[in-house]
């Protein structure tokens, strides 16, 4: 796992921010893509892909990641770098010293 925030880099597209914000789903619980993968019945390079914005979200899918991680649908749908940044503020989620 990277130190950085995650939402540093920013996506390009799209499926590239929803990916960055399953990244972040999976960072801030602490597992692994392969968990994630097997909790969607979805092979972990798929589910890869998918977070690597090489292959496009399908509604039904970012459904399914917020079954399987808690969080709601929107959250998906978040700008990544106003979620870490608020996180940062309000949690110190690793904040640079």
């Amino acid at each position: 796992m990277t130190t950085e925030p995650l939402a540093i880099r920013v996506p390009k597209t799209d499926d590239g921010r929803i990916g960055r914000m399953v990244e972040v789903a999976l960072d801030l619980l602490g597992i692994q893509k392969q968990e994630l993968a097997a909790r969607m019945d979805m092979s972990p390079q798929y589910l890869g892909q998918k977070i690597a914005g090489a292959r496009p979200w399908k509604s039904t899918e970012i459904k399914r990641i917020a079954t399987a991680t808690g969080f709601n649908v929107g959250f998906f749908y978040a700008d990544p770098a106003q979620v870490m940044e608020d996180l940062i503020q309000s949690t110190n989620y690793r904040k640079a010293s």
